[in-house]
């Protein structure tokens, strides 16, 4: 049994988060934000997933929301209101992994250590630019330690799921000559 049902790439939930992770990748704030308010009717409308998976995604939405206000700081060069976003942003990751702890998987809550790992050092950056007291910052390190070093040793276990199956082991066609 999975964690979470696996998201099929024809489910409209998919594709709009999808859609969204382009929009942020893209730095099109606009259409990020037209795609967010879409987003909790369609979690609302999925069948395929629980209600705690529905939760998940909705808490989700809250963190694509912070990251289109970080991605409009940087773009406005804000340095007070980029290090607010990426100190909520931080918080409400740790919050996410916490809370969701039992769903999410290896793949999920590495991912999850990596940005927050990169948006800790940008912080530290901005703070050292700016001549800030970075007392506050340490103590959100100091909280989400835990989280980094989960993160740093997490292993899939035996019974998650095979996402990718190489052509030569799932149809025992030959191997091709090079």
């Amino acid at each position: 049994r999975f964690k979470r049902y696996p998201a099929t790439q024809d489910s409209n939930l998919f594709r709009k988060l999808k859609e969204l992770e382009e929009q942020i990748e893209n730095q099109n704030w606009e259409m990020a934000n037209s795609a967010l308010v879409q987003l909790p009717a369609i979690i609302t409308a999925e069948q395929v997933i629980t209600t705690r998976e529905k939760n998940f995604y909705r808490t989700q939405i809250e963190l694509y929301k912070l990251r289109v206000d970080l991605g409009q700081a940087k773009k406005n060069s804000q340095a007070d209101p980029e290090i607010l976003a990426l100190m909520k942003l931080i918080e409400k990751t740790y919050q996410l992994s916490v809370e969701f702890d039992d769903i999410l998987e290896p793949f999920e809550y590495q991912t999850f250590t990596f940005q927050v790992t990169q948006w800790l050092r940008r912080a530290e950056e901005l703070h050292k630019d700016g001549g800030k007291d970075p007392a506050e910052l340490k103590k959100l390190e100091e909280k989400v330690k835990p989280m980094l070093k989960k993160g740093a040793v997490m292993k899939p276990s035996a019974d998650t799921p095979i996402l990718f199956v190489p052509y030569r082991v799932a149809s025992n066609a030959p191997a091709i000559a090079k």
